[in-house]
């Protein structure tokens, strides 16, 4: 999709890019995705494009908590962040419930909830900068770790190659969480070789051309 453009622009559907990583965006989402929020979403790319989070210093990590905290009613942070990864996959990390998990807050917290007024949402805003700061914290502090493990599955996995350091991290800490939650989901499953999903797309020919 990269390659193709589609990260180009922001448009009034690319909010179904956060099914990719499980976001369960919805159609009706359309509706609230409106122009506004497009631009902001838009000028956040524009400004973080091709950087790196731990390479942001503290007024880059303000702007970004700030851009990931944009949203509206039934697309917060869990959804949001899985958008913006896409556009911004070496800046954007994925903050849904089981990263909240991870650093010891409620399983909601970068979600805003319906009841609760400015508290909440500042709440809300607290736990995104928390997060995002110890994220860049961990990458900072674990760059080797970081690349060892990630020439250990490449083996396995050749497409982790292309994965920033950013989702890389995002991956750790979720299936971290997965396994603490449904451990038994994984013990009766046999290893399968890794095979990628065919992803190329077909052009449509004009009958008879």
């Amino acid at each position: 999709a990269r390659e193709h453009g589609v990260f180009d622009d922001v448009s009034p559907w690319s909010f179904l890019w956060a099914e990719m990583l499980n976001g369960q965006p919805r159609a009706q989402d359309v509706v609230g995705f409106d122009r506004q929020v497009r631009n902001r979403i838009a000028q956040g790319v524009s400004t973080f494009r091709g950087r790196r989070l731990r390479e942001l210093d503290d007024l880059d990590v303000e702007a970004l908590v700030n851009l990931c905290a944009e949203g509206f009613k039934g697309f917060w942070a869990p959804k949001m962040t899985k958008v913006l990864a896409l556009y911004l996959p070496d800046t954007v990390p994925v903050l849904d419930r089981n990263v909240a998990r991870a650093m010891g807050f409620r399983r909601d917290a970068f979600r805003q909830r319906s009841r609760g007024g400015d508290g909440v949402m500042r709440a809300r805003e607290e736990s995104i900068s928390q997060a995002i700061i110890a994220l860049r914290a961990a990458l900072r502090e674990n760059e080797a770790t970081l690349k060892e493990m990630r020439e250990v599955i490449v083996r396995d996995v050749p497409d982790l190659a292309e994965a920033s350091e950013a989702r890389l991290l995002d991956i750790i800490l979720w299936t971290s969480q997965e396994d603490r939650v449904n451990s038994s989901r994984w013990v009766d499953i046999a290893p399968k070789p890794y095979a990628p999903a065919d992803l190329t797309p077909v052009r449509i020919t004009p009958i008879g051309a």
